[in-house]
């Protein structure tokens, strides 16, 4: 049985342990719970809306959580032989990379940045196309047309069709039972 995955649950597993705090804005925070909501439906297994700024709000969440997904917490050994603890460095870091221009923040080694450092990489116009964190230039804003999309799932729309629908895709549990009862409560 595959696994699923929540970021919610990663976070607040994370969050418990307490060695330091992920700092990320509100709306980040928002964002993932949203992402956690519809992202996990591969199939168009449940209805969806988007509002037209999901990839702006991404691009945020992404640089914002990125910054805490590298070593830390790490010691360095200095030529004295004399080991120096960096986490608070590092977290430093963190902190002051909030108060200057996103594209000025880059992990060593880090796949984003090797992405834009080889103007040829099929990946890079994609990555920096109307993205305020990542690319060269310092935007400060760019113009967008917002248009909102939704859309019933054939599932929603007749759960009498689930049986068929498992035979090819995997479901979580919880999807299942759903349109189980909506099933029965059509048959009735």
């Amino acid at each position: 049985m595959p696994k699923t995955h929540s970021i919610d649950k990663l976070l607040l597993a994370f969050e418990a342990k307490k060695k330091f705090d992920i700092r990320i804005s509100a709306d980040a925070r928002k964002f993932l719970t949203y992402v956690d909501t519809f992202g996990r439906f591969r199939y168009f297994e449940t209805p969806y809306y988007t509002f037209g700024d999901e990839l702006f709000r991404l691009d945020r969440t992404v640089w914002e959580l990125r910054r805490f997904t590298r070593v830390l917490d790490h010691r360095l050994r200095i030529g004295n032989g004399k080991e120096v603890h960096l986490l608070e460095h590092e977290l430093k870091a963190n902190e002051l990379a909030e108060q200057r221009a996103p594209q000025d923040f880059s992990i060593i080694g880090g796949q984003l940045e090797a992405i834009l450092a080889k103007k040829d990489h099929p990946s890079r116009s994609a990555l920096i196309w109307h993205n305020l964190y990542f690319g060269r230039s310092r935007r400060k804003t760019v113009q967008h047309r917002r248009r909102s999309s939704s859309g019933n799932s054939p599932l929603s729309l007749h759960p009498e069709i689930l049986d068929e629908v498992l035979k090819y895709v995997f479901l979580p549990n919880d999807v299942i039972s759903a349109y189980r009862s909506a099933a029965g409560r059509r048959g009735a």
